[in-house]
């Protein structure tokens, strides 16, 4: 296994003068020469702020060219990435920024506007997150909040560097063991978990996603998914940047409409996504049509059935830019109507499985490789073993180990020791069974993570705790619906019987904007339904969520 770094400096030197990032109707644009000129750049001004080898730096920003300049500089100068997402409320990242005992924050414009929203200050901030020496934004890398007002001469205007000169000799390329990455898998709690990763579960993810493309240089992907979620940052970003790949970054909401914009002018190869998009474009393109009575009939018919699938196909990959071999889907369960008529209509898709600890990747296979429903087969390097008296029948928990494995949990040796077994198989919290091949099928997710349309991860049972505090709550589940978060609620009989049904729900209603407005746009309950009765329990009392949809 060969350190990431390694195979990104030989791209360097093959195609330095190939574009490589790039900020969609923006006006950054990176080659692979100017991106390392101004990682130099970067990596002197951060020596002269006194943040150096081994210091945490945390970002915080919508994806960009310049978050993944921010971010490959960090690697290559062996200082620790602390990635936070930027849906985080300021409250969510300043706890994170302080708990991760990062020395300077890089932020985006969004996120500095909601840190200084109010009558906040910049010096402000600086009290509240005593261990930074500057906040720098990523839109020039200019100065937001400096700790040592001299230290404002140190700023040079950060315009694009110009030439193909190629500066790599700074790099250091460290020890495998080494970390370079605390990941945090929730944010206002009262242990956040950061997971620590090294360089060698990234180079072991790079190499793996390397195995699963077919990507040839020049060609063009869409960045969709935060970089700032593992998922993102090993596929779309860290697996493809070494291929010669153009990335083109969405910083803006990646509604259906600026999707479908960008794909018509960038034409990209593939796309990584997450079930939701997929589904999204099935239950409301293709469904209604192949569930009519004569379109079933056609179907049937040898010939006819595969002109109409062609017909599907194509109209699909148009709507994606025309170009597109293949699409990964990872992070959720995929629909099994969907995923049935995306292999009917030869769809190219990939399913995967993985979770933040493994930086991400556990299984996955390429097009074609693995059986329908599965999540592909343990990834090079990685090996499963389902917890279970057979575990081709009967689920069990999905134990891992390999490569990808995490260090454990930043200050957190108590939920380290929780996740893994007594002889070191990492405990993913999911059910599933593998078959005589090796294929994976996830039959539960004992986590009960929700994933956010553009790959948040969603930790209903916080939610509930917010939910059963609002007077007359007996208990709660929060659930997902057609993309939208509803919580389902148990009110106390009496408390409903002597305030009244309107008043109680007028009373809950208030609750949950308050509730909103303390969340991040991705985690906000939509509505809420009353139940008639208790949920239903396990012996130790824990809700049956799976009776509840």
């Amino acid at each position: 296994m060969k350190h990431f770094l390694t195979h990104f400096i030989q791209r360097v030197n093959t195609t330095p003068d190939q574009p490589v990032l790039t900020d969609w109707k923006g006006t950054t644009n990176y080659t692979y020469a100017t991106l390392t000129q101004q990682m130099t750049r970067i990596d002197a001004l951060l020596t002269s702020l006194d943040v150096h080898e081994g210091d945490r730096v945390a970002l915080c920003g919508r994806n960009s060219s310049n978050w993944g300049v921010a971010f490959l500089t960090l690697m290559a100068s062996r200082r620790v990435a602390v990635s936070i997402l930027p849906d985080f409320t300021p409250e969510g990242v300043r706890d994170l920024v302080n708990h991760s005992e990062a020395k300077l924050l890089f932020s985006g414009d969004v996120v500095w506007k909601n840190l200084t929203a109010g009558d906040t200050t910049p010096e402000m901030l600086l009290q509240a997150m005593p261990a930074l020496r500057a906040i720098v934004g990523l839109t020039e890398f200019q100065p937001l909040a400096l700790r040592n007002e001299a230290d404002a001469a140190l700023f040079v205007p950060f315009s694009l560097p110009e030439g193909s000169a190629v500066e790599t000799g700074w790099w250091q390329i460290g020890d495998l063991n080494e970390l370079c990455l605390i990941n945090y898998t929730s944010g206002t709690t009262s242990s956040p978990k950061g997971v620590m990763l090294t360089y060698g579960n990234l180079s072991a993810n790079v190499e793996q996603v390397f195995g699963l493309v077919d990507n040839v240089a020049g060609e063009s992907i869409v960045s969709i998914l935060p970089m700032a979620h593992m998922y993102g940052l090993c596929v779309e970003f860290l697996g493809v940047v070494p291929l010669g790949v153009h990335i083109h970054f969405i910083s803006k909401t990646p509604t259906p409409t600026i999707l479908a914009a960008a794909f018509a002018e960038i034409h990209p190869v593939a796309l990584v996504c997450v079930p939701l998009v997929l589904e999204k474009i099935f239950r409301q393109k293709v469904l209604p049509i192949v569930k009519k009575p004569v379109m079933r009939c056609l179907m049937l018919i040898p010939g006819i059935s595969q002109l109409l699938g062609k017909k599907i196909r194509n109209t699909i990959i148009a709507g994606m830019g025309g170009r597109v071999r293949y699409i990964v889907i990872g992070g959720a369960a995929l629909n099994q109507e969907v995923e049935t008529w995306m292999h009917r209509v030869k769809i190219p898709y990939i399913v995967g499985y993985g979770m933040t600890e493994c930086g991400p990747l556990i299984a996955v296979s390429r097009v074609g490789t693995f059986d329908r429903f599965s999540c592909g087969r343990q990834v090079p390097g990685m090996e499963l073993r389902i917890d279970s008296e057979d575990p081709q029948r009967i689920d069990g928990e999905i134990l891992t180990r390999g490569t990808n494995v995490m260090l454990g949990y930043y200050k957190n040796e108590e939920a380290t020791r929780a996740t893994f077994t007594e002889d070191g198989w990492l405990r993913t919290g999911d059910l599933g069974v593998l078959n005589k091949r090796g294929d994976l099928f996830i039959r539960g997710r004992s986590k009960n993570m929700i994933l956010g349309a553009s790959g948040q991860n969603i930790y209903p049972e916080e939610l509930e705790d917010k939910v059963n505090s609002i007077p007359g709550v007996v208990e709660s589940v929060v659930l997902e619906r057609e993309g939208h978060l509803i919580a389902l609620i148990y009110a106390d009989p009496i408390y409903r019987r002597r305030l009244g049904a309107e008043k109680l729900e007028a009373l809950i209603q208030k609750r949950l904007k308050q509730i909103n407005h303390e969340l991040p746009m991705y985690s906000q309950i939509k509505t809420f339904e009353f139940v008639a009765e208790e949920f239903a329990k396990t012996p130790k009392r824990s809700i049956k969520r799976y009776l509840y949809k």
